[in-house]
């Protein structure tokens, strides 16, 4: 196997903290500064004084020089394929309220921006671990309380998805 064959393998970063590798497009080398929550372990930032000496390198192998938007939003979505193995329930809670938060007082990025990036809220569920659905028609938000007493006054069995209480 010559060098030219390692062009052919994507770029990963090493990451000593988790001892692990990951994709250059979860890594930036600074937080975003109208979101500056740490994200790990979903998107990392770069220490400062390691990033100013390495810079060309990470920005060859594709490293953002920050936290991007879209990199944000989609959190949510990788906390829903990941599982509750990543942090406990309490940090999970409190990641997806900050981005949500972020999300609904972003006043000068329209919800547009994100038209190619899933969005997922988190809905009811008997999980203390937030379980996510993806924007759609049947996901509503309202009084539940309200609503699921509605619901059980009228003896119906409701086809659609409430918006986690906690939201």
């Amino acid at each position: 196997m010559g060098v030219d064959a390692f062009k052919t393998f994507p770029p990963w970063i090493w990451l000593t903290s988790n001892k692990t590798f990951v994709s250059p497009s979860v890594v930036a080398m600074k937080p975003n500064p109208s979101f500056p929550q740490n994200l790990s372990p979903y998107i990392y930032t770069l220490h400062d004084t390691f990033c100013v000496q390495y810079q060309p390198i990470f920005m060859r192998c594709g490293v953002g020089s920050e936290v991007v938007s879209k990199q944000i939003a989609s959190v949510l979505g990788m906390m829903s394929r990941m599982g509750t193995s990543m942090m406990t329930s309490d940090k999970a809670w409190q990641m997806v309220m900050s981005i949500l938060n972020w999300l609904t007082s972003n006043g000068e990025k329209p919800i547009k921006e994100f038209d190619d990036v899933k969005l997922y809220v988190p809905i009811e569920s008997k999980e203390e671990y937030p379980v996510f659905k993806e924007i759609s028609d049947d996901v509503v938000y309202n009084d539940n309380d309200f609503l699921e007493g509605v619901l059980a006054r009228s003896g119906q069995e409701y086809s659609y998805t409430l918006i986690n209480h906690r939201i």
